[in-house]
């Protein structure tokens, strides 16, 4: 009997183990360096790496009262990076919700076969910042954004549940 239930126990830990779905990062404000999103419904997430930097750029200073937000990701998905992502804010003034139908601009980049899709075509998707803290250079925020394939119209990827928190190395 009581073999029965430890092989009935180990079972469930083996099923439970097993069916863990990749999640994405948590919405936080503290500068954690994460970036994730749905890539056409698959969870990507960038994965700290040793030998190059998977998450690069974030908040900078224009002017006295101007920022701009450059950021840029590699997004694996398990073991295999598969996308690069640029989320691009050229000037605001504070935290809120960029429309894409503005200035701002979404870039996704297929690692794979080098295709190059692009917000500026679709104007569908926006940027939330949520976050800023400009002396320690943390910026928080959502987004969502269709890409527009700029040699092929007809062919689209759609990132959603886009999240971001990062703090600038440097300015």
């Amino acid at each position: 009997m009581k073999t029965n239930i430890l092989r009935l126990l180990l079972i469930v830990i083996i099923a439970t183990g097993a069916c863990k779905k990749e999640k994405l990062t948590k919405e936080t404000q503290i500068g954690a360096n994460t970036f994730s999103c749905k890539i056409n419904g698959k969870v990507y997430k960038v994965k700290p790496d040793f030998l190059s930097q998977t998450l690069t750029g974030g908040i900078y200073l224009r002017s006295t009262q101007k920022y701009e937000l450059s950021l840029e990701g590699v997004m694996f998905n398990g073991e295999k990076s598969d996308y690069t992502i640029s989320l691009g804010i050229p000037e605001f003034a504070s935290a809120g919700f960029f429309d894409l139908r503005d200035n701002n601009i979404c870039y996704i980049y297929t690692n794979v076969n080098g295709n190059q899709y692009t917000s500026k075509i679709s104007k569908e998707g926006y940027i939330n910042i949520k976050y800023i803290d400009y002396p320690n250079r943390i910026c928080a925020g959502t987004f969502e954004f269709v890409g527009v394939n700029i040699n092929n119209p007809n062919d689209k990827i759609y990132v959603t549940d886009g999240r971001f928190d990062v703090k600038n190395k440097r300015n």
